[in-house]
């Protein structure tokens, strides 16, 4: 826990579990070891077990744990103070994302007395050390960092059944015209730049979302069966003989929303995706048992603007040569 010796405590740390490592559901062990280096009284000592929301953006820590390890106390020079609790971590494992992080620690808190927090401000400022001296206590909170992962990954996909009526919006072709209209009335060429943009996308969702409004609507639902096995059931309302194959995987992303300053951020990456699941012989109904073979991605998470999201996706390779993909958002725990 402690990087270098300290000037008014040491501060060691130790975690320990039945199987030597920091499992998700498992009670872990913590030990502690103070070394007192002054003479100094406190009001008390706790101890909390948190995990924190990291990255872009940070969050007031999850406190998952916490106990009240010694309460008024004199602590002498020289003395050697051991104390042990157990927790268990079940909030999230441990992630490390570009984005997003879970972060796991131990952290101390001892609260001195007003006549302590004196006497180390003033050996701070014989130091010379102005910044410390703001903050008597810092020396004597300390953080334990470690990771928290399951023995094995088993993904619980909540069960759902949506039907889905499929809508292409034709009023929104009518947006590049009109932005032509006001290029050629105003002469100004902004108009035009935005035109040749609402193009491009419309062109976009046509190729590869709009696709699917040739089926009028869908119906998808999905059950756990076990061992991060799915089975997924797909209904066209028509045209499925359009389809030469249906290809069905999941995919996570990390997703991050940055409100500060003038201007909105967002930040949006894959953390990972299943290998697909192909149906070569689509009909109107069919089923599809898929399996979630992944590891080291958290389940479905959000908090104001972070998010882990997971995504059902279907994608429809038609005979034409055409794709389309369908997304739907789900739970996974």
């Amino acid at each position: 826990m402690s990087k270098k010796p300290g000037k008014f405590i040491n501060i060691k740390g130790g975690l320990t579990s039945v199987d030597s490592d920091f499992m998700f559901g498992t009670n872990v062990k913590c030990k502690l070891n103070l070394e007192i280096l002054h003479d100094v009284e406190v009001n008390f000592l706790t101890t909390r077990v948190c995990v924190e929301v990291r990255g872009v953006l940070n969050y007031s820590p999850t406190v998952i744990y916490a106990k009240k390890l010694s309460g008024g106390d004199s602590w002498m020079a020289g003395d050697i103070l051991e104390y042990e609790f157990e927790f268990c971590p079940k909030d999230r494992i441990s992630f490390y994302g570009e984005h997003v992080q879970f972060a796991w620690y131990v952290e101390t808190d001892v609260d001195l007395t007003n006549a302590s927090k004196n006497y180390v401000r003033k050996l701070y400022l014989k130091d010379f050390s102005l910044i410390k001296a703001f903050s008597p206590e810092k020396e004597y909170d300390r953080k334990l960092r470690f990771k928290v992962f399951p023995k094995k990954y088993i993904y619980f996909i909540s069960d759902f059944n949506k039907h889905i009526k499929i809508n292409t919006y034709r009023v929104t072709f009518l947006i590049p015209i009109i932005l032509i209209l006001l290029g050629i009335i105003t002469g100004k060429i902004l108009f035009y730049v935005f035109a040749c943009v609402a193009i491009v996308f419309l062109w976009y969702l046509k190729q590869r979302v709009w696709v699917f409004q040739q089926f009028k609507s869908l119906n998808i639902s999905s059950k756990s069966i076990e061992n991060n096995r799915q089975e997924v059931e797909v209904k066209f309302a028509q045209n499925w003989n359009k389809i030469e194959s249906l290809d069905c995987y999941y995919e996570v992303r990390e997703w991050v929303q940055d409100r500060r300053g003038t201007s909105t951020m967002t930040y949006d990456k894959l953390i990972k995706r299943t290998k697909y699941k192909r149906v070569k012989d689509v009909q109107k109904a069919n089923i599809i048992n898929t399996r979630i073979n992944l590891e080291g991605v958290p389940g479905s998470f959000k908090q104001e603007d972070v998010e882990i999201q997971w995504y059902l996706i279907l994608r429809a390779n038609f005979k034409s040569g055409k794709t389309g993909l369908y997304k739907h958002k789900i739970n996974a725990s």
